[in-house]
């Protein structure tokens, strides 16, 4: 697993401030739109977030939270 960010809309490394036809912005947009299975959340932008075995998305912080209960 690794960690990542994903950089906001109209950014140096994000996708366009406004919408349109790029696959990467759309790609993006998608990923930042999909809830976070730990904590429900938006994934959003500017967070650390890793992508599970399963292709799962998480925010870090919330796996590492999880992983800490449990004595990991």
């Amino acid at each position: 697993m690794s960690i990542t960010t994903l950089s906001a809309p109209g950014s140096e490394y994000g996708p366009c401030l406004d919408p349109c036809g790029h696959i990467d912005c759309q790609e993006i947009r998608h990923i930042a739109q999909s809830k976070c299975r730990t904590c429900s959340l938006d994934i959003g932008y500017d967070r650390e977030i890793m992508m599970l075995a399963d292709g799962t998305i998480v925010h870090a912080d919330c796996l590492e939270g999880v992983l800490e209960k449990a004595g990991k």
